[in-house]
């Protein structure tokens, strides 16, 4: 469980002034949940996210991960393993010259045996569909393929949870679709990772409706949290904010009004 005690973050501006970025959050994350992350820009949801492994540490209150408080420099490690995170862009975390490399670099730093490695890294390239490209260099790859190759790197560490920080915005219909397809795949019962928690930030309102639960930002604080059915149908005041419930939603309340 990760246990988000009345957290707050500033962000220094200048040396007298700071921005206040999240402001007195608590909530916890359970094992296995599927949670989706919502809200306007600059709510708060990219600085939340790297609170939950140790990327940031909160001005005031605690985060502590299966616990272990992300303020103690010595817990970082470990939780960084457990608390894996995929990046809006790709790019920004691929650091190997080819795709199994780059699956097994975090494995290699986690000092796991030559015969474990190859076997995760074989199972990971299967899973996501890679195989052909394990010897290319990830520049080869679409934006799609990236993507997966990230997740992959990701998951090959075993992680009990995965931050998924926009992982489509920069997609088209068709890898959107795939990734999704992916995260989903996560929560079956037949799947290797079906233990992991997803904490899945999104900006496209159908995204969150597979969720068991949809957490909304807004101005640094907690808007609303609930199941994604429940959330959305709070049609006026997520129109206030600037956030379109799902068309699916929409089209329910107007069959309700006639």
């Amino acid at each position: 469980m990760i246990s988000i005690n009345d957290i707050s973050f500033e962000y220094p501006i200048t040396d007298e002034k700071t921005r206040t970025v999240l402001k007195n959050i608590s909530l916890e994350i359970k094992a296995g949940e599927s949670i989706t992350v919502m809200g306007p820009n600059g709510s708060g949801k990219t600085t939340f996210a790297r609170c939950l492994n140790g990327l940031l540490v909160p001005s005031k209150g605690k985060v502590v991960v299966d616990g272990l408080p992300t303020d103690e420099p010595t817990n970082l490690t470990e939780i960084r393993r457990r608390v894996g995170m995929v990046f809006q862009n790709p790019d920004n975390q691929i650091v190997s010259a080819t795709v199994e490399r780059e699956i097994a670099f975090g494995l290699e730093n986690l000092g796991k045996p030559y015969d474990e490695m190859h076997r995760i890294v074989d199972e990971e390239l299967e899973k996501f569909n890679l195989q052909q490209y394990r010897k290319k260099a990830p520049h080869y790859l679409s934006g799609g393929e990236k993507q997966k190759l990230a997740m992959a790197a990701v998951l090959a560490m075993r992680p009990s949870y995965l931050i998924l920080d926009e992982p489509t915005s920069l997609l088209d219909p068709q890898s959107r679709k795939d990734i999704l397809q992916l995260v989903r795949q996560f929560h079956s019962a037949e799947n290797d990772h079906s233990h992991i928690t997803t904490i899945f930030i999104t900006q496209f309102a159908e995204e969150a409706l597979s969720a068991d639960r949809l957490i909304i930002f807004y101005d640094g604080r907690i808007f609303m949290d609930g199941a994604p059915e429940k959330v959305f149908s709070n049609i006026k005041p997520l129109l206030e904010i600037g956030l379109e419930p799902p068309v699916k939603i929409l089209m329910q309340n107007l069959v309700k009004r006639t």
